[in-house]
């Protein structure tokens, strides 16, 4: 980050960066889940191998945890003084 970057800049980059890194994991996890559930649907019990409540329960949980990793670590970055992170460099 810039020196006298505004706090909001800083918490939105850090949070656009992260949000596109766990979209992406998110769209390659449902795929290879949606393969997996195909591969594995024979020893599923009680639940259909492209349930879509598990899918989008899953993916909403998951956003969830993805959103809330990246506000923390966004929030902790904006309260850091920059002088003092690129003395560290």
């Amino acid at each position: 980050m810039a020196i006298g970057a505004q706090p909001r800049d800083v918490l939105a980059r850090f949070l656009s960066r992260g949000l596109r890194g766990a979209a992406l994991g998110g769209l390659v996890g449902m795929a290879l889940a949606l393969l997996g559930a195909h591969l594995l649907g024979a020893w599923l019990v009680g639940v259909r191998p492209l349930d879509a409540i598990a899918f989008v329960g899953a993916g909403i949980v998951v956003s969830a945890a993805a959103t809330a990793a990246c506000y923390a670590s966004a929030r902790r970055a904006a309260r850091g003084d920059p002088v003092i992170a690129q003395r560290g460099e």
